[in-house]
């Protein structure tokens, strides 16, 4: 399930599946594992480490958790890469030490949210912004600053804003991988490498810039903590439809996501469908659903089944 839900959101001139690369360097704390344990934090309520499930009342505890560097090492003894990590997202220059002369750089950034009666880093429950935490950002841009072949790995409970790093042409691939669980690593592992090819798709649709959401929070002091609010104005405008009724380019529309597998059409030859007669019929459709005509159950099955 974590490998068929991880998203491709960008593969420069096919950078992924790796094939057995010599070197390579593991860079930010998403990537490693919790020094508190799995289960570190009662109901997930804090974070250092990889990310693979949100917190709050609904959270099961982590029978174990395999973090992306116990998966990636794995794999690198059997190819023979020779790796090194640092988990420390402020230390950018120890960061960068790290990854110098590697073939490929992954750099692991996050971002998490749950219920309100846990509040995390001044995060009541709902994030208080869409950018990566713990100097995710500055870290990605830092190694993207530096180095030509720079793969993100996303964990995240949500949308984020990737616009300060999204088009750099060194970062030439971003795989988001959500929550995904226990298996997090393997699940990574398969679609790095090619064991699985990547098929999942957005569920929602990221914007280039905050504003351009249908909706926000009413932020307000989360020290004490009180209730955020959230006007929801946009009616049936939700997610995509509010983006197409805007006339608002996303960054990544909802049910975005590429593979590995490319496809060609050829020599196509378009024929009109139905004619006159799939006209009468989408009148009457349009009519019937109006209210214009009288109907019955059998009227609705009819129209499923033509739909």
């Amino acid at each position: 399930m974590g490998a068929a839900s991880t998203v491709l959101l960008k593969n420069v001139n096919n950078t992924l599946p790796l094939s057995a690369p010599g070197t390579m360097a593991l860079i930010g704390q998403d990537l490693g594992p919790s020094w508190l344990g799995p289960n570190g934090f009662e109901d997930r309520g804090g974070l250092n480490g990889t990310l693979a499930m949100g917190w709050g009342s609904g959270t099961a505890e982590f029978p174990y958790l395999i973090d992306p560097l116990q998966a990636i090492l794995a794999r690198a003894r059997e190819d023979g890469t020779d790796i090194d990590w640092w988990f420390d997202n402020w230390d950018l220059e120890g960061a960068t030490t790290v990854a110098t002369a590697k073939d490929v750089v992954i750099v692991g950034i996050n971002s998490d949210s749950g219920e309100q009666y846990i509040t995390v880093d001044g995060n009541n429950g709902d994030r208080n912004n869409l950018t990566a935490w713990y100097n995710g950002d500055a870290l990605v841009e830092a190694m993207a600053g530096n180095f030509s072949n720079v793969i993100v790995v996303v964990h995240s409970v949500g949308q984020m804003d990737l616009e300060s790093w999204i088009d750099h042409p060194n970062v030439t691939a971003v795989l988001w991988a959500g929550l995904p669980g226990q298996e997090s690593g393997n699940s990574l592992v398969d679609v790095l490498y090619g064991n699985y090819n990547p098929s999942g798709r957005l569920p929602y649709t990221i914007a280039k810039d905050r504003a351009d959401y249908g909706s926000d929070i009413d932020y307000v002091n989360t020290d004490d903590p009180v209730q955020t609010n959230v006007e929801y104005t946009e009616k049936l405008n939700v997610d995509y439809r509010h983006f197409l009724a805007e006339g608002i380019e996303p960054r990544y529309p909802f049910g975005f996501g590429l593979s590995y597998t490319s496809f060609n059409y050829t020599n196509l030859n378009i024929v009109e469908n139905g004619g006159e007669e799939a006209r009468k019929r989408d009148e009457e459709d349009q009519a019937y659903w109006s209210g214009e005509t009288g109907g019955n159950e059998t009227r609705i099955g009819a129209f499923m089944r033509d739909s």
